[in-house]
């Protein structure tokens, strides 16, 4: 039930700074993500914050793309 928007920003870590520093706790903090695409993986760092009306927004900083990391057993 909801909504969760994820929104493309600059540079994550300085704009959970700022919302931060104007009173608002974040959901989840600033995190480096890898997500795998076949044979590339998509780079992120992003962050948690619930708006004042009740939505989930996700910002999202691109990290670029990298060859996939193979998994060592």
């Amino acid at each position: 039930r909801g909504l969760n928007l994820s929104i493309d920003c600059p540079d994550a870590q300085t704009l959970a700074d700022r919302i931060v520093k104007a009173g608002h706790d974040l959901r989840k903090p600033v995190e480096e993500c890898w997500y795998r695409n076949h044979e590339i993986e998509h780079g992120q760092k992003n962050f948690l914050v619930l708006d004042p009306d009740g939505f989930l927004l996700r910002f999202a900083e691109s990290l670029g793309d990298r060859p996939c990391q193979t998994l060592s057993r």
